[in-house]
This record gives structure tokens, sequence and C-alpha cells, in this order.
């Protein structure tokens, strides 16, 4: 996601691939057993299907911080 956001506020474009996860799941596999470092592994992969909510609330109480937005911090340091 960060490197998608970045390459989007440096007015580039990278090229997305729809992978259905029983396709994805094998490939994976073969990915790690090839590279050395492959694109992703199945510890992340593993990450991506995970659905757990995020929230900054008890840190926006607890110290009063408002988080900014990724893409606005993107824009003044890239």
């Amino acid at each position: 996601f960060i490197d998608t956001l970045s390459l989007a506020v440096c007015g580039r474009r990278r090229t997305k691939i729809h992978l259905p996860l029983p396709v994805a799941r094998p490939l994976v596999s073969a990915l790690e057993r090839l590279l050395a470092n492959p694109p992703i592994n199945r510890q992340e992969l593993a990450m991506l299907l995970a659905t757990r909510p995020v929230t900054t609330d008890q840190a926006e109480q607890d110290f009063d911080w408002r988080p900014a937005p990724l893409e606005d911090i993107l824009r003044r340091n890239l």
C-alpha cells in the first residue's frame, strides 16, 4: 500500500495483477522456493488476509494526538 501511495504521490504508476487466492497460495510457495527474496512470502500473504480493525482512538485520547493522512506526509517528504 505504501509503495503504491508513494508512487502515486510521485506521479508514477505500478501495474497491479489480481490473483484469486487459490492461484496466489501455490504461486507464493513456489516463489519462496525459487527466489532468494520473493516479492511476497506466505507470512505476508497471511497478514494481507487477516482482518484486524486498527484504530488510533486510544492514542488520540492518551496523547492528544491526531494522525495525519499518509498521503500528506509522503507529499511533504518525497
